[in-house]
């Protein structure tokens, strides 16, 4: 006896730790139609899909073998496509999981049959028949359980399944596309999800051929994870990543998975990477990664390794994790403290600490020996709301000392600071960030293109008048 377990879009009828169980499958599934769920890292290799013979070759073709067979089990010849599956969902309805059972035995009986309602799908014959449809989703995610069986003989018959599948999604409208990659994402046997990682290549070949659906193949790689096991598994993973794709959504995901709760083991691996990548976007997609899953100590001091100046966002993704901001406090530190000249890492690690206190950003602005490192802690204090007007003191004080390399802080830099200080903020703090911001806009000291930061900055905050009369390069300010 084989019980049959669904998962996904199916209304429960036994609900058990929110698996579905379909009761009574009687018999042994078709050997074409079972696979185990691949298990050994040596499973974790490229394919070419599948095998011409295995099924028909295109969809058309597809299409007219359904018409021709007509109904897909024996005992009902004279029931057609659409009838027998409205059947599925109709029998669901009725509580009764031995005639549901006893319907999807038989209409799986045939592995072709699947092959058929996939062609059905492709078609657009049923997408405007919500039941039909409905059933066809119940008999293919049953279809991906009956597959993956424990025991099979054929150790293909899950595989032509599911990359059928895949191949499938470009072709089906975007409701049904949506829902089957939810079919295909949720499903699992004894623990391990039928979309694993021998199916990583397949993912990324659909995202490159399909770049408009990109996004919503990416929904794919979600639960690759699921199946990294061993930390043979998780090395072949990252394997196939780095020698055949250069997919940055992939690239993420997989560093994630490697990442995550894996004491650092995989960082190594994720800066060579990262020194290997041909563009910035991959690049990013490796920080990305590093920055949302690796250890925060450990993530902090690669981060700073890595860090190149323009990495912001990347910074405040780590500071705002769970220990994060404290972290990179403690690689800045050592940094600080060893004597390091790498102002980029000391000026991107304080980036991302938004969390620390006024104080302690005050402290980085007084005491840093750069002046980009003392700007960006000014400029991480104002990104907090209701900054006190200790912030716009010393703002002002480096501005009025700019010849002072101790003291000084890049004159744009300051007029950002001063900028989200005036939106941030409210009475005296707000007030005098409007002072010195008028005070910069009329600066003829300053280079013309800091003065035109200041007054777009200050316009909508200014006094009346404030800004009559003011000529920037010869233009004047309206």
């Amino acid at each position: 006896m084989k019980n049959l377990l669904i998962w996904g879009g199916i209304t429960a009828v036994l609900c058990v730790s929110g698996v579905l169980v379909i009761r009574r499958m009687r018999g042994t599934p078709s050997a074409a139609m079972m696979v185990p769920a691949a298990s050994t890292a040596s499973d974790l290799r490229p394919h070419g899909g599948l095998d011409p013979s295995a099924r028909p070759s295109s969809v058309a073709e597809r299409v007219s073998l359904a018409g021709e067979q007509g109904a897909p089990a024996s005992g009902q010849a004279g029931s057609d496509w659409t009838s027998l599956l409205r059947d599925l969902p109709a029998s669901l309805g009725t509580g009764n999981p031995d005639l549901l059972a006893e319907q999807l035995e038989a209409l799986l009986a045939d592995p072709n049959r699947v092959y058929e309602v996939i062609a059905l799908l492709e078609s657009g014959v049923l997408d405007e028949d919500p039941a039909a449809t409905r059933g066809a989703m119940m008999l293919l995610s049953a279809a991906l359980q009956y597959a993956h069986q424990p025991g099979a003989e054929d150790a293909e018959g899950g595989r032509r399944l599911v990359t059928t599948l895949l191949e499938s999604l470009p072709r089906l409208s975007p409701a049904l596309r949506e829902q089957l990659i939810g079919q295909l994402s949720a499903v699992a046997v004894a623990g391990r999800p039928v979309l694993d990682l021998t199916y990583l290549r397949d993912i990324i070949d659909l995202r490159a051929g399909y770049p408009d659906l990109s996004d919503e193949f990416s929904r794919l790689f979600s639960h690759l994870a699921d199946g990294l096991a061993e930390d043979e598994d998780r090395t072949q993973f990252y394997a196939l990543l780095a020698n055949e794709g250069a997919d940055p959504v992939a690239v993420r995901v997989a560093l994630a998975a490697l990442l995550e709760d894996d004491e650092g083991r995989f960082l190594a691996l994720a800066e060579q990477l990262y020194a290997d990548a041909e563009s910035d976007e991959l690049r990013k997609a490796v920080l990305g990664a590093l920055v949302t899953a690796a250890p925060v100590d450990r993530a902090a001091e690669v981060f700073g390794q890595l860090a190149q100046g323009a990495e912001h966002a990347e910074a405040l993704i780590l500071g705002s994790r769970p220990g994060g901001w404290e972290a990179l406090e403690g690689e800045y530190e050592h940094l600080l403290n060893s004597g390091s000249q790498d102002t980029t890492a000391r000026q991107m690690l304080v980036a991302g600490m938004t969390g620390a206190s006024e104080q302690r950003l005050l402290d980085i602005a007084l005491r840093d020996p750069d002046p980009s490192v003392r700007g960006q802690a000014l400029l991480t204090a104002t990104l907090t709301p209701d900054r006190g007007p200790a912030v716009v003191e010393l703002l002002r004080d480096a501005y009025a000392r700019s010849d002072d390399p101790s003291v000084s802080i890049p004159p744009n830099v300051t007029v950002f600071a001063a900028e989200n200080l005036v939106r941030g903020n409210v009475g005296g703090a707000r007030a005098d960030a409007v002072d010195l911001l008028l005070s910069m806009a009329t600066d003829e000291g300053l280079d013309d293109a800091v003065r035109w930061q200041a007054v777009s900055a200050v316009r909508d905050w200014a006094p009346p008048g404030g800004l009559d009369g003011l000529v920037i390069g010869g233009q004047a300010v309206e």
